[in-house]
């Protein structure tokens, strides 16, 4: 499953995918939520939530839940294009291997905590939430953009440490 085309149509499936969301969910920017669907992922309160709860009522709601449905499946493409593309990358001799596992890693583990936040934005749209709820789909978030973060930084220096070596070494 690490060959090449397969990491490649995991990563514009992934894009293709991101597309559709941000599409999709164009609904979902109200006022109590600026940002849409990033609006409630870093809602850190019940109050916050509830308005946005509010906001996204009848067919808004819909929009919501079909956008958690897409998202589930842009996690299972995400976090695998991370995985197999960063461990792509820790096979290459010029790239720091133990880093790149450590990326490989953080994309699964990002797509997982994807899933549990989007787990507590639907019942807090469903059925109310808590301040808890409200924080621990907050931090659940937070980690999940700095896991992200990781990976994507890790595969941008890899890539690029690679094709400096192809330039040097064509020279």
């Amino acid at each position: 499953m690490n060959n090449n085309r397969t990491i490649w149509l995991l990563f514009i499936l992934t894009l293709v995918i991101l597309g559709a969301i941000k599409i999709q969910g164009q609904p979902l920017v109200t006022p109590s939520a600026p940002k849409g669907i990033l609006s409630l992922e870093f809602s850190a309160n019940s109050t916050s939530t509830e308005a946005i709860r509010k906001e996204w009522s009848g067919s808004i709601r819909e929009v919501f839940y079909l956008n958690m449905i897409i998202d589930y499946f842009f996690l299972l493409l995400y976090g695998s294009f991370f995985y197999y593309a960063s461990v792509r990358l820790a096979k290459q001799k010029y790239t720091p291997s133990k880093l790149g596992i450590g990326a490989a890693w953080a994309g699964l583990v990002a797509a997982g905590f994807d899933a549990l936040e989007n787990l507590l934005m639907i019942l807090s749209i469903s059925f109310g939430g808590s301040d808890t709820q409200s924080f621990i789909t907050v931090i659940l978030a937070s980690v999940k953009f700095f896991l992200i973060a990781f990976s994507i930084l890790y595969i941008l220096f890899a890539v690029g440490k690679g094709l400096t070596k192809k330039i040097v070494s064509r020279s």
